[in-house]
């Protein structure tokens, strides 16, 4: 399998060692550039991660690390669009993403969870009707 690596800005290159030539390593990359092209997410929980992998209907591996991460891990666990794994091994973590990429139901979950998203009214919606709300 091929795999992306976003590590963020500033770590050094030869922090990761040696990396497989299936890995590609990038310190970021626009997420709407690559989700639609990917089969699984492997994330931290952050919000727009999380979002951004719903939206595109790709099922996750959520390694939540703090703030908010935690109940974002669990509400992907929760609604089916993922697995939620605190604390993984280098094993436990490869064993979640094979599940995440064997089991069609992650996959399902994953699907119509964009499907709701899609489905949703456009942020100007919100906006027209606060600003109805707010002149009344």
């Amino acid at each position: 399998m091929r795999a992306l690596l976003t590590t963020g800005r500033g770590l050094p290159g030869d922090a990761l060692g040696t990396i497989p030539a299936n890995v590609h390593v990038e310190e970021w990359v626009p997420q709407r550039d690559v989700l639609t092209r990917a089969a699984a997410v492997v994330c931290h929980g952050g919000s727009g991660s999380v979002r951004g992998a719903l939206a595109a209907g790709v099922p996750m591996v959520v390694v939540p690390l703090f703030a908010d991460q935690p109940h974002n891990a669990d509400r992907v666990a929760a609604v089916g669009a993922g697995i939620a794994l605190p604390g993984p091994d280098a094993a436990g973590l490869r064993a979640a993403v094979e599940r995440v990429l064997a089991d069609a139901e992650l996959g399902r979950g994953a699907r119509r969870v964009a499907e709701e998203i899609a489905a949703l009214p456009p942020v100007e919606a919100a906006v027209e009707r606060m600003a109805a709300m707010a002149s009344r």
